[in-house]
């Protein structure tokens, strides 16, 4: 596919170099305009393909237990809702859950209160993917339980007021060093 967009830049370079040698033409800029109009639609369509293959679907087999969950004050809140819709051409990019942790266990726990609950050691990658929303990276945590493998994507939290994002992937790195695959960084959020 980038391929395909670098030679559709340089037909397009091509041709608006002729049409601007040849600008004693009298249609000269409604065709400059057109050409130009054609090729923004085509490279955004292109790009949005692009980033719509870096969204693979979503792992959705997870067990979960009962409706219990003890409210506790040692679960720490790690992700965000994005105040966008969460639609990203028909894919979701990232779950509708909240994604907890303490000392030992990573949760998710679903809008209808259900969870699941994975071991630290149980989490085999932790790594930021190319998509951003609202200026927050999505995040994704790999799970492996039982031979089945999941993943979980979701948007960080992290503010001023809120270091829980990078303490959990300190937690990560205290726990599983091989796991963490990204770094985190003021910079890099």
């Amino acid at each position: 596919m980038i391929k395909k967009l670098v030679l559709l830049s340089t037909v397009y370079t091509l041709i608006a170099v002729i049409l601007v040698i040849n600008s004693q033409h009298q249609n000269f800029i409604p065709i400059l305009l057109g050409v130009s109009i054609l090729y923004f639609v085509l490279m955004t369509w292109g790009v949005l393909k692009i980033v719509n293959s870096n969204v693979n679907p979503i792992t959705t087999e997870v067990k979960y237990q009962d409706r219990e969950i003890a409210k506790s004050s040692s679960l720490n809140k790690i992700s965000t809702t994005p105040f966008v819709l969460n639609i990203w051409l028909g894919k979701k990019p990232i779950q509708e859950a909240a994604f907890y942790f303490d000392n030992f266990n990573f949760y998710v726990i679903t809008k209808d209160e259900k969870k699941a609950i994975y071991s630290f050691h149980e989490i085999f990658e932790v790594s930021k993917t190319l998509l951003k929303i609202n200026n927050r990276r999505i995040w994704q945590v790999k799970v492996r339980k039982n031979e089945e493998e999941v993943i979980f994507r979701f948007t960080h939290n992290w503010s001023i007021w809120n270091y829980n994002f990078p303490t959990f992937l300190k937690k990560i790195t205290e726990i599983n060093p091989k796991a963490l695959k990204s770094k985190w960084g003021f910079w890099s959020i």
